[in-house]
């Protein structure tokens, strides 16, 4: 399954579309789908630095059904605090894969991403990373509550990545195997933990890297929100430095990337989404 955030550094690039700050950029939900034109992210938002030689954040996601699933069980979210706000908060990125199929694991995205935005955002916050965790932690509770009183949605849940950009520093709050990975000079690392069944294996010298990624028990998730009454949140202090992007592979699932970029200045023409995905896979920058 293709989803996850990155970050880093790159220089400024043009937009698709833009959202004022302050106004949240969610992926449309399963019924909701608006049209877009190709290659267009479904989300983009930039800040407006007032002095020039300031740094800018860009923010952008996209998603995408992929070639064999029928419907979309992922979700983002990105949000942007208004100029001169006293939140805590930067900017906010999330992404989450439902899962479930037919028991709504869309439901139980949307659900996770709009609570978190909600509960990280509301107001100044004394602890990031404890509220985080919190935040995470709630989304989980009203998931779990959500399908104990519905039989149609019993054993929803979802993965949960998120980060929080603030004053330059990069926090990541990560439940299940959605990835977030820090890229530096075309070259991205994972700054995630994997919590799912091949990578427990891995790391118990059970299975080699390349074995799990053709294992049958690739897709067992060992940590996800909403599927039981509590669940256990990493958060991870990912740095100083900002950058996003995502990695397609083929389309077997559902695929959903969200990025951050610090705009250091220039212009380049075309949306971020593309021009980062195509300098990864060095095809240049076309």
């Amino acid at each position: 399954m293709a989803r996850g955030l990155c970050f880093g550094g790159v220089r400024v690039q043009n937009a698709a579309r833009s959202n004022p700050p302050g106004e949240l950029a969610a992926c449309p939900g399963p019924k909701a789908r608006r049209p877009r034109a190709p290659g267009r992210p479904c989300g983009f938002s930039r800040t407006t630095a007032l002095d020039p030689s300031t740094p800018q954040i860009v923010t952008a996601a996209l998603t995408d059904v992929g070639r064999r699933r029928s419907g979309n069980e992922d979700r983002f979210a990105l949000w942007s605090a208004p100029q001169g706000s006293n939140a805590s908060i930067d900017h906010l990125l999330v992404v989450c894969d439902g899962m479930g199929g037919s028991n709504a694991g869309e439901i139980a995205s949307a659900m996770v991403a709009d609570i978190v935005v909600r509960e990280l955002t509301s107001g100044p916050l004394e602890d990031v990373p404890t509220a985080i965790a919190r935040a995470i932690e709630l989304a989980n509770a009203e998931v779990w509550a959500q399908s104990r009183s519905n039989p149609d949605w019993s054993g929803m849940g979802t993965t949960c990545t998120l980060l929080a950009l603030r004053n330059g520093v990069a926090l990541v709050g990560h439940v299940g195997d959605s990835r977030a990975y820090l890229v530096r000079d075309h070259k991205a690392h994972i700054v995630t933990r994997d919590h799912s069944l091949v990578s427990e294996l891995v790391e118990r010298g059970q299975l080699t890297p390349e074995q799990a990624r053709t294992d049958p028990r690739r897709n067992v998730v060992t940590r996800s929100v909403g599927v039981a009454p509590d669940v256990q949140v990493d958060v991870v202090a990912a740095g100083d430095a900002l950058k996003q992007l995502a990695n397609e592979r083929g389309g077997p699932d559902n695929i959903t990337v969200a990025m951050a970029r610090v705009a250091s200045g220039g212009k380049a023409q075309g949306n971020p989404l593309g021009r980062w995905l195509r300098s990864l896979g060095g095809r240049g920058q076309g």
